[in-house]
């Protein structure tokens, strides 16, 4: 799976004019599907958590 980020940059040194990759394009497109995912699951939590106050909140506002 390509991704916009991987395809668009190219990694590679030239030190003492050899190229070397430095990050295999199948590597780093496998880091960007686990950044996504990790950035997808916290804003999962992040509205649950919200959510949750909100319930919380309208609980005790029928308590008083």
């Amino acid at each position: 799976m390509n991704t916009p980020e991987t395809d668009s940059k190219a990694w590679s040194d030239h030190s003492e004019g050899i190229l070397h990759e430095v990050v295999e394009a199948s590597f780093a497109r496998k880091l960007e599907r686990e950044r996504d995912e990790a950035r997808e699951k916290a804003e999962r939590y992040r509205l649950e958590a919200n959510a949750m106050m909100l319930q919380r909140d309208e609980a005790r506002m029928k308590l008083q």
